[in-house]
């Protein structure tokens, strides 16, 4: 959706961004959730240790996209703000 915002304008992009920022906010949540029940201090047998490894593998990738969507997002906006110019600007800019 990004790349093709590039040729036809970013009009809607910024609502369909704030739309994945909450989807990942959300499942961040779950998964510090899931960390905080499942996995409390002192639990180290080898398959928790494994278990927890691949949870945290989880939390970091939501990390990215948490910090991506914002970084996409600030952009987005960036250009479709007041005297935005570029494919897709409000008329006039």
């Amino acid at each position: 959706r990004i790349r093709a915002a590039a040729v036809v304008g970013p009009q809607g992009l910024a609502a369909e961004l704030r739309r994945h920022l909450e989807l990942h906010r959300a499942q961040l949540a779950e998964y510090e959730a899931i960390e905080a029940k499942d996995f409390p201090a002192g639990r180290n047998a080898d398959p928790d240790r494994l278990r927890r490894l691949v949870l945290h593998g989880g939390i970091a990738l939501e990390g990215f996209w948490l910090s991506w969507l914002e970084e996409a997002l600030a952009e987005v906006e960036d250009m479709t703000g007041p005297g935005a110019s570029g494919p897709g600007a409000p008329a006039g800019a």
